[in-house]
């Protein structure tokens, strides 16, 4: 176990189903382990305390300091149910059991209301969303949750002086723009190398052969390549309109003779004949 999730190598089914139970399994195990720590701190001594419940880093039981009379003590304190404060040393098993429940439930909604991939709550919304959008477009709005997130998280790192947050924060833009250039190219590793798709797994599998990546094209070059297309097309509809014009003419010139031409149909005839002198008719 580390922080951002479990290691275990695991291949899931391609079913929403599968992904959804395996990224929830995540925080439900925080949580289980949370209320696991919350009920040994109600037997860990003859008081009863409470579980810190603010998750924010300012809500986990670290030291602090104090001067008296030329002595300092380092204390931790915890709180009674009644709402009493009680100071242990940083290593009283309460101090333990207070900091075990406060990293599962800190880690819980973390990846709970960070909605945004790769983090647990990122993939329990692509889950939800492949039955009725399919794979891709879940993923896809996974991927721009977690932009969204990105934002949030730096900003708060920002604001808070927070190296952690900042980290949290790049972590989360690599993944998912790696995510997506996997999805619009099929290819290009991102910073990290690693294939966050199926979780954190991917981390402990062996690298794959993949084929080589596409060359991608430059935006630029896609706009002249559909604009070519285009000019293409227009002139065969061009040259089509022109022929079907033509075989009208010659058909009337043949049923009523030259004299029936207007002016502007001898033109007509004459720039498409002169036209085709240099090269055959299509049929």
């Amino acid at each position: 176990m580390w922080p951002l999730g479990g290691l275990a190598s695991v291949e899931l089914p391609n079913r929403p189903q599968a992904h959804l139970v395996t990224a929830a399994a995540g925080p439900a195990t925080n949580l289980l382990l949370f209320c696991f720590f919350a009920v040994c701190l109600l037997f860990a001594t003859k008081e009863s305390f409470q579980p810190p419940w603010n998750p924010m880093p300012s809500g986990f039981p670290a030291r602090a300091e104090e001067t008296a009379q030329g002595k300092t003590a380092v204390e931790v304190t915890l709180y009674k149910w009644d709402g009493s404060p009680e100071k242990f040393s940083p290593y009283a098993l309460p101090v333990w059991l207070a900091r075990a429940a406060w990293v599962n439930w800190f880690l819980a909604l973390l990846n709970i209301v960070l909605v945004g991939f790769p983090l647990d709550g990122g993939r329990i919304l692509q889950a939800s969303l492949w039955p009725s959008l399919g794979f891709r477009q879940a993923t896809l709005t996974a991927v721009f949750f977690g932009f969204a997130v990105v934002f949030v998280v730096a900003l708060y790192g920002i604001i808070q002086y927070s190296v952690m947050a900042l980290c949290l924060a790049l972590f989360i833009y690599v993944a998912c723009q790696r995510q997506w250039v996997v999805l619009e190219t099929g290819g290009e590793e991102g910073i990290f190398g690693y294939d966050f798709s199926q979780g954190y797994t991917s981390l402990e599998r062996d690298p794959i052969q993949a084929a080589p990546p596409r060359p991608k094209v430059s935006w630029f070059r896609r706009w002249l390549q559909r604009r070519a297309a285009r000019k293409v097309q227009r002139e065969q509809e061009r040259r089509e309109a022109e022929e079907r014009r033509l075989d009208a003419l010659l058909d009337k010139v043949h049923r009523e003779g030259r004299q029936s031409l207007t002016d502007e149909e001898e033109r007509f005839m004459k720039r498409v004949s002169d036209r085709y002198k240099n090269g055959p008719r299509r049929s």
